[in-house]
């Protein structure tokens, strides 16, 4: 086995830290920037380093994904033109765009949020933090509340696995065949949004689209939870706004 090369972690929020903790405990050598105890300059922490680590999502608007240092702003371009030409560059959820400004730049850019066991285990983790979660937020058990899972990709199937422990769960999905799909697996799922939302005390939201509409609201229980897992626009954007009337619970 060669010597293990010198990482530099890029940005992020606490996976990034755990990441580093657990690279260094395999023997890596690890810098960092934009995150706590990180080096003032990118320019040192990339030095003889054979991979970059950015996160995951890689950017935000254009820049470079950093919550923990959010008194700075790195235009990602900024961020790849440091990085030398040929270094192994790691990302989540890269952009096209991205993607052509590291190949002028000479860089090999993977994107790991795009691997298939990346994306079925996150599902995993992130049904599991999901229910967590609703356990922590909802006044009465899982078991004798209507749950709703909004959308059956990797994430919604994970999602109905966990709670098919607990409870009998209901699924919306847009398209009829995978409706069909879930019925056949022993699911509850409506034909209509509306059928679904009515009754329903716990919603978890996975389709990274506007589904739920202000008059749709009233259809919710009064003391209704609202788990936004999905990325923007997420499923109901006025409810981060404060239009959530029936008196229920967001967590996102």
């Amino acid at each position: 086995m060669g010597k293990p090369f010198k990482c530099a972690l890029v940005g992020g929020d606490g996976r990034q830290i755990l990441l580093g903790r657990l690279l260094e405990q395999e023997g890596f050598p690890v810098t960092r920037f934009a995150l706590p105890e990180g080096e003032k300059h990118l320019e040192g922490a990339l030095e003889e380093a054979g991979c970059a680590l950015l996160p995951l999502p890689v950017e935000r608007e254009g820049l470079l994904n950093a919550p923990l240092c959010s008194e700075h702003k790195w235009p990602m371009e900024q961020i790849l033109e440091a990085i030398p030409r040929g270094t192994l560059v790691l990302g989540g959820q890269v952009s096209a765009r991205l993607q052509k400004l590291a190949e002028k730049q000479g860089l090999r850019l993977v994107d790991y949020g795009a691997r298939e066991d990346f994306l079925c285990r996150n599902a995993a983790i992130t049904a599991e933090g999901a229910l967590q979660l609703a356990m922590g937020h909802h006044q009465e058990s899982l078991g004798d509340t209507r749950c709703l899972v909004l959308g059956y990709g990797r994430c919604g199937k994970a999602l109905c696995r966990a709670l098919s422990g607990i409870t009998r769960p209901w699924v919306w999905a847009r398209r009829p065949e995978v409706r069909a799909q879930a019925r056949a697996e022993g699911l509850l799922a409506p034909d209509t949004l509306t059928e679904g939302l009515k009754g329903a005390g716990v919603i978890f939201n996975t389709v990274p689209a506007l589904l739920i509409g202000e008059g749709q609201a009233g259809l919710l229980e009064k003391d209704s939870l609202y788990l936004e897992l999905a990325g923007n626009p997420g499923g109901a954007g006025f409810f981060a706004q404060g239009s959530f009337q029936t008196g229920g619970n967001v967590v996102q």
